[in-house]
């Protein structure tokens, strides 16, 4: 699980509210509710894998709400390898 937010900045309000009216899809809370269950179910997003002599990722909201990040995570940049068979 990423940090918490306990302070709630300008520059997050900012970001958050571009991101919301980018698109009329997105300015439903249940876009959200499934764009960060998607971000759930990432191993990397979640810190879950790791690097040798690096620390697991660890996600915030700052970081997740910049355009460039969101766009990489919407476009499945963080996905979980599929298993071969």
């Amino acid at each position: 699980m990423g940090r918490q937010v306990r302070e709630w900045t300008p520059a997050r309000g900012k970001n958050l509210r571009t991101r919301w009216r980018e698109k009329a899809s997105r300015q439903k809370i249940e876009w959200w509710e499934r764009f960060f269950a998607y971000c759930a179910e990432s191993d990397f997003l979640t810190g879950k894998t790791s690097s040798p002599g690096r620390k697991p990722f660890e996600i915030s909201l700052d970081w997740l709400v910049k355009a460039e990040n969101m766009a990489k995570v919407i476009e499945g940049a963080y996905e979980n390898e599929k298993a071969v068979a």
